[in-house]
């Protein structure tokens, strides 16, 4: 029992739950295996937990205080800016410019042809505006998400979607949608004829309300 007196005496804070009273180690050793030490909490653990806390709580806070703020950040567009130049080939490798189209009332349209949200929105709802303002002062810019040159073509063809369509066939690896920070598709927006922005991801209602007013014209 000598090694266990010596250890037992020597971390005393340790075992205060044996009773100091005795000698008898038979007895000591007994208490051991009968009771379990309390564990210690120190002042220090306790304050050490709580910066724990709150320094996850502060990096969560920042994390996503950034994640919601990164497409405005990254974009720099707000409505009555001007919108930042874009010049892609059309599938005829021909250079079109969103600046080419200055004096219009240009929707630059985010697009791909496997996005069926995409094709919604141009068969049902952009297709019959667009025949209809046409020869009024409105052109869709569609930039395509595509990287099979095929698809892309094929989808224009199929839908009849006679109105700007360019890409640079990189996917969602191209630099055009890093910049303008589009996240989702369809994504668009709506420039006046100064090319200034005046909505972001506009609907079909509001697109033709907006075109019946700046362009003073109804069907």
């Amino acid at each position: 029992m000598d090694n266990l007196e010596k250890h037992i005496n020597h971390h005393r804070d340790d075992f205060n739950y044996i009773e100091t009273d005795t000698n008898d180690w038979e007895v000591i050793q007994q208490q051991l295996t009968d009771k379990k030490p309390t564990p210690k909490v120190t002042q220090m653990n306790w304050w050490k937990s709580v910066a724990a806390v709150f320094v996850l709580g502060l990096s969560c806070y920042f994390f996503f205080t950034k994640v919601e703020k990164t497409p405005d950040l990254m974009v720099g567009l707000e409505e009555e800016m001007h919108f930042p130049d874009i010049t892609l080939k059309n599938p005829n490798g021909n250079e079109i410019s969103v600046s080419d189209l200055k004096g219009k009332i240009v929707l630059v349209d985010f697009w791909a042809s496997y996005c069926m949200m995409c094709t919604e929105d141009h068969c049902y709802y952009f297709k019959p505006i667009y025949n209809d303002y046409k020869d009024h002062g409105f052109e869709i810019y569609s930039i395509s998400v595509d990287e099979n040159v095929k698809n892309w073509r094929q989808a224009i063809e199929k839908d009849s979607l006679n109105w700007i369509h360019v890409s640079d066939l990189m996917g969602q690896e191209s630099p055009v949608f890093s910049k303008y920070a589009v996240e989702d598709l369809p994504t668009n927006y709506l420039l006046n004829e100064e090319g200034k922005i005046i909505a972001r991801n506009v609907d079909a209602s509001d697109l033709e309300e907006t075109l019946s007013t700046l362009l003073a014209y109804k069907e």
